[in-house]
């Protein structure tokens, strides 16, 4: 007689409490973040960066036009989208080109800025820029 044939036969205990679902059991065993901000970092190491690249004459006559457009309307806040350079880290000249939408609440011709749903934009790091009609406030993409 073998050591467990006594209790081979018999069915299969059952618990007192509630089984958890597959997926709920699975989850426990997913990653955690032990490191704060490295996912980021590898993130962004991962980006395809590119090189800031210099506007053309014609792309510039266009974006300096709808800047002088929209100094005119800025007092009515108008939802703006801009194809804006955002740079990876200062001074290296590499990052990537995103379009960002809200609403327009300042232009400083001196410091050529302008306020994008309270987020300062200087008017060299933007591509294009278009005034958004029939529009009110805008989101960031």
């Amino acid at each position: 007689m073998g050591r467990y044939d006594d209790i081979i036969g018999l069915e299969r205990p059952l618990s007192s409490h509630v089984r958890m679902p597959r997926a709920d059991r699975a989850k426990q065993f997913m990653p955690f973040a032990s490191l704060r901000g490295f996912d980021d970092e590898i993130r962004e190491r991962e980006e395809v960066l590119e090189e800031r690249r210099t506007p053309s004459e014609d792309e510039d006559a266009v974006k300096n036009a709808r800047v002088n457009e929209l100094a005119r309307v800025i007092s009515s806040h108008p939802a703006v989208r801009v194809l804006l350079f955002v740079p990876s880290r200062a001074g290296s000249g590499e990052g990537k080109t995103v379009w960002v939408t809200g609403t327009a609440s300042g232009y400083d011709p001196a410091e050529r800025t302008v306020r994008l749903s309270g987020r300062k934009i200087s008017l060299d790091d933007v591509y294009r820029l278009e005034i958004l009609r029939g529009e009110k406030n805008g989101q960031e993409e």
